[in-house]
């Protein structure tokens, strides 16, 4: 439930409150044509993009382990994106972002699979795509009171 939770509020930041702060953070690159929510899909499409060479990553350290690292790194690029002024950081930091969320997603649900007894597969998936969506919709209330 842990791992969705930070998942989801991870997810909710990028996909839902990401495009305005990168909007005003990177006002050089803001426009008409191209905005805060192109921002977020190239993070999402480098995440994707880096999938593959993610799950060899994960392959050799280890589920716990990459899930851990993922959250610390996200956790921290987020707060220095918050926090910078310069936007070559922030652009470098959202690669970073991307990276962390790559490994998060790759690595998050076959740690849920492997946790999981046989029997309750089904109901224990169930609650782990909950619990991300619980977290994501909490998250987004709390900020959009």
């Amino acid at each position: 439930i842990l791992v969705g939770i930070t998942f989801g509020i991870i997810t909710a930041f990028i996909m839902d409150h990401f495009p305005a702060i990168l909007s005003q953070k990177l006002p050089k690159y803001d426009s008409m044509v191209f905005g805060g929510s192109h921002f977020s899909s190239i993070i999402l499409g480098i995440a994707a993009l880096l999938a593959y060479p993610v799950s060899r990553i994960i392959s050799q350290i280890g589920l716990i382990q990459s899930i851990v690292i993922s959250i610390i790194v996200a956790s921290i690029s987020i707060i220095i994106i918050l926090l910078s002024q310069n936007q070559n950081l922030t652009i470098f930091m959202c690669a970073i972002l991307a990276a962390a969320y790559s490994l998060l997603s790759v690595s998050s649900f076959p740690f849920t699979l492997n946790n999981l007894s046989p029997r309750n597969l089904t109901f224990g998936v169930g609650i782990f795509y909950g619990s991300l969506e619980l977290a994501t919709g909490v998250f987004n209330i709390l900020l959009f009171k």
